[in-house]
């Protein structure tokens, strides 16, 4: 396995070089998440995948990390948080397509967890955490 650490908008690596690329809760944080997403396809080989973890905008979790940053958060006042259609939109135009979808933590922050724990084999809206399978395809 070779890794790599590099900013969100220009990788330091060439590329089609890896088969897979993780980024679990970083979009909130980048400036320009279209770019990110670009610089995630392009160093992608053809048929590689994206594993992406939000905080969905809509959801209790962004809802709350929305509210805190608004009262001036030393953390969450640096972040924005998605919509899922957001993310899905700004994926397709770095040609990046939704494979499948997972979301959990439908409790809200401070409230007790489900019990047992619910996972959804989709994106929901109403879920604190959406992680999402998206391809790349390359021409040869």
């Amino acid at each position: 396995m070779t890794t790599a650490a590099c900013t969100s908008h220009h990788a330091l690596v060439p590329s089609d070089s890896y088969d897979c690329v993780l980024a679990v809760v970083i979009f909130s944080l980048v400036e320009d998440v279209g770019q990110a997403l670009v610089e995630c396809a392009r160093v992608l080989r053809s048929n590689g995948t994206l594993l992406a973890g939000i905080i969905p905008a809509e959801g209790p979790w962004g809802t709350e990390y929305t509210r805190k940053a608004s009262a001036g958060h030393p953390v969450y006042s640096h972040a924005s948080f998605l919509t899922i259609q957001q993310l899905l939109d700004l994926a397709a135009a770095a040609d990046l397509e939704p494979q499948e979808s997972a979301s959990g933590l439908f409790w809200p922050p401070g409230s007790p967890p489900d019990r047992p724990p619910r996972i959804e084999r989709k994106a929901l809206t109403g879920a604190g955490f959406v992680a999402m399978r998206l391809t790349v395809q390359k021409s040869a």
